[in-house]
């Protein structure tokens, strides 16, 4: 489940794909439960990754500054409005499943 998880981020959103230390970790499970598309980052900052990782007991002693921007450097998907819908449900299912 996790090889599908990370294939699937692939393909339409590579940047949290190696973000944390596992893709199946509970620190990116817990990530992409509240993230699960790149539409909703639009309001991630620094402040609120921050808080996310705070709340999450990050212990990967990388700055959020640092992670936000591996994030935002990673390739930009291509996918239209109905295929981010659909690919964000698969991510959505998948990462339930692993949790």
């Amino acid at each position: 489940m996790a090889s599908q998880l990370r294939a699937e981020l692939d393909r339409f959103w590579p940047g949290p794909v190696g973000l944390f230390s596992a893709i199946d970790s509970p620190i990116s499970l817990a990530f992409l439960t509240r993230y699960p598309s790149p539409q909703d980052t639009r309001g991630l900052g620094e402040k609120r990754l921050a808080a996310f990782l705070k709340a999450h007991r990050y212990s990967g002693h990388k700055p959020p500054g640092q992670l936000l921007e591996r994030l935002r450097s990673a390739p930009a998907g291509r996918a239209g409005e109905t295929e981010t819908l659909r690919r964000r449900s698969i991510v959505g299912h998948l990462t339930r499943t692993l949790r």
